[in-house]
């Protein structure tokens, strides 16, 4: 289901052009991320069958330590390409160093599948990481490459905290709810 989701993501279609490899290389960025959510954090899920997931870090659980990272990454699914190589570490590395050093709740993954889009299942699930955040009393952040996204998270409360293409991609933005 993520898998289609992110299919026609910009970050993912720069870094993968090719759509049976991006198939394959979604999986497992997917399956890792649910796997290290599943370890540290939440996973929401939307739909019977599962729709949409969300993944949910609480406060100081992201980045994971080495080992949980390492114990959630599943084998990979071909060998890399040079520009996956390149623009994916480039965009890890970004990201990351653009990642909060306030306390704050972390959306990793947010995905609907792409035939139940606008039915209402991104908004039920951003909403349970919205109510995390009012929990722990702090801001919840998260990071998109898509445009057409960011109307949806306006509604939500997000602002724009910054726009990345430093790594050689397109725009990857920031987002973070007030306190």
């Amino acid at each position: 289901m993520l898998t289609r989701a992110f299919d026609d993501d910009p970050l993912f279609v720069h870094m993968l052009p090719h759509s049976r490899r991006r198939a394959l290389w979604l999986e497992w960025f997917h399956r890792s991320a649910l796997g290290e959510a599943t370890r540290v954090g939440r996973v929401w899920v939307a739909g019977s069958p599962e729709q949409g997931a969300i993944t949910v870090f609480p406060p100081h659980s992201y980045p994971a330590s080495f080992g949980t990272f390492m114990g959630a990454l599943p084998m990979l699914p071909t060998l890399p390409t040079p520009r996956l190589i390149r623009c994916g570490l480039a965009a890890e590395w970004v990201t990351r160093r653009a990642h909060p050093s306030f306390p704050h709740v972390y959306v990793r993954v947010l995905g609907v599948d792409s035939v139940c889009k606008g039915r209402g299942f991104g908004g039920a699930l951003l909403s349970k990481a919205l109510d995390e955040g009012k929990a722990f009393g702090v801001p919840v952040y998260l990071e998109t490459s898509n445009p057409v996204n960011l109307p949806f998270y306006r509604r939500y409360g997000f602002s724009i905290c910054r726009e990345m293409t430093e790594y050689g991609g397109p725009p990857l933005w920031t987002l973070s709810t007030e306190t």
